[in-house]
């Protein structure tokens, strides 16, 4: 399993290697810094002669640019999105956790590294991406074996029993072609440390929590005649047409009160010992770019006010 080692002390770099050599794990590189990182990455300078690993060990303190950002930077390329990033850390203060689940890190150890809390997230992780790359393998079978007019319907419904990405998109197109534009706001709900929780539970938890959350959502919003739709990483989406800000934000505490009411166990969340939500919102009225870029707003949005953790 190749692992890429991100840290600036050469004394953690060997022990790491020398840790998981020992378990039997092979393919192991090691970079003194982020910028070493995105050169071994082939992510700047840009290559596609780069090396893919299947976990990150980052340290979060480092100078230069410090493990939050690396992460974020690393998470923002395609072909590493779904790569988990543990972070490492001597820091014990919840706003350094919380930033580096922002930027995307999937979970976190604490030093001095215990080779047994090492080898146990590693092995996670690995777990977690060996899932996500099956799930990716099985879809596009799935694809390649049906007619295309059976796979946009089938793609168009998610395992929780709501719409995909794929109809969000296709209604904000719709609505942002209106000239009489009536406003309205694309909500994004966020599971607070989802890549955690995915690292850490067995597949059969993790997809009943998304569809706990769905019902919850769905009770929640149908009276509005919203759309709602699941998206990838913990995700939903919110398309509300007829409602401002300030209404927006009473429903929204409504929806995170329901969900954490569910008291859904959450033992990796910094937030708390129970499964929350975060949200980001963004106004649809006198939006320039196209509903691309308003999801992505929208997904950002999320980021900033902590969602996903």
């Amino acid at each position: 399993m190749p692992i890429l080692i991100v840290d600036d002390d050469p004394t953690i770099r060997d022990l790491v290697t020398l840790m998981l050599t020992q378990a039997g794990f092979e393919q192991i590189m090691a970079a003194e810094s982020a910028i070493k990182a995105f050169e071994v990455l082939g992510i700047a300078p840009a290559s596609t002669n780069a090396f893919m690993p299947d976990v990150i060990v980052m340290d979060i303190m480092m100078p230069e640019i410090d493990g939050i950002e690396a992460c974020a930077r690393i998470k923002s390329d395609d072909r590493f999105a779904d790569v988990p990033v543990l972070m490492a850390t001597t820091l014990g203060d919840i706003e350094h956790l919380k930033k580096a689940f922002m930027a995307g890190a999937t979970d976190y150890m604490t030093k001095p590294l215990r080779i047994e809390e090492l080898l146990a997230r590693v092995r996670s992780a690995h777990r977690l991406k060996k899932e996500l790359d099956r799930r990716k393998m099985r879809e596009a079978e799935l694809r390649s074996m049906l007619p295309a007019e059976v796979v946009k319907k089938v793609a168009a419904i998610t395992d929780s029993g709501l719409l995909s990405e794929d109809i969000l998109l296709e209604k904000l197109g719709w609505q942002l072609g209106q000239d009489n534009n009536i406003g309205g706001a694309l909500v994004i709900l966020g599971i607070d440390a989802w890549d955690a929780y995915l690292s850490r539970y067995p597949q059969e938890k993790t997809d009943d929590v998304i569809k706990q959350v769905a019902v919850i959502l769905s009770r929640q919003s149908a009276s509005l005649g919203d759309k709602l739709v699941q998206l990838d990483h913990g995700r939903f989406g919110i398309f509300c047409p007829h409602e401002n800000e300030a209404a927006l934000r009473k429903n929204i505490n409504h929806w995170k009160a329901a969900i954490a009411a569910l008291k859904i166990p959450h033992a990796f969340s910094p937030v708390g010992a129970s499964i929350t939500v975060s949200a980001g919102i963004v106004p649809i009225d006198n939006w320039q770019g196209n509903r691309a870029d308003l999801l992505a707003k929208a997904i950002s949005e999320l980021n900033r006010t902590g969602g996903g953790l």
